[in-house]
């Protein structure tokens, strides 16, 4: 019997981490406007908050997604209701499949969920032993590890489709004009 290689090709690739932030912001959060050459995803693990993209404006409430891709235009704040806890990660990505995250905010299911508070774990602990000099060996697998976590978690999510949830609101129109 013989065998033949099937070369695979990198559909998502994490080629680096830049930021984790995993917490509870108060009801008058409020992070000013940026733009950045890397992705970064913010997900609501619990309350409400709104956020932009370029001219785009979403609702976003537990459960819920959004990416931001390199170089948009985007902010966040919360609805003034609710104290949302949030998971916010910011990493360098290419590939293919990288394209299905632009513009695209998705509901995640519970097993969706789990997997991105494995890859959020992961992350903390790659810090951790980043900022308190680990091992280099236990460093690197961590950050190997962590990568491939969020590609898995991603390329699980590619298979679905995003569903955008644009708030229309006076608001809203104005802030289009602005930008």
């Amino acid at each position: 019997m013989a065998f033949e290689l099937v070369p695979i090709q990198s559909e998502i690739e994490i080629s680096g981490f830049h930021s984790l932030y995993y917490f509870e912001f108060d009801k008058h959060f409020y992070h000013p406007p940026e733009r950045h050459d890397f992705w970064e995803m913010v997900y609501v693990c619990n309350g409400n908050v709104v956020a932009t993209a370029d001219e785009r404006v979403y609702r976003l409430d537990s459960g819920k997604l959004i990416f931001h891709k390199p170089m948009e235009f985007h902010r966040i704040w919360s609805d003034r209701k609710t104290m949302p806890h949030l998971i916010i990660l910011s990493f360098t990505a290419g590939g293919p499949e990288m394209a299905r995250f632009e513009n695209s905010c998705f509901a995640l299911s519970p097993s969706q969920r789990k997997r991105l508070e494995t890859a959020a774990a992961a992350f903390s602990r790659f810090e951790e032993l980043k900022e308190t000099g680990g091992d280099p060996r236990e460093t690197a697998l961590a950050a190997a590890l962590t990568a491939s976590l969020l590609e898995s978690f991603l390329l699980r999510l590619a298979e679905k489709e995003p569903q955008l949830q644009l708030v229309s609101t006076g608001e809203d129109a104005q802030y289009t004009k602005i930008v």
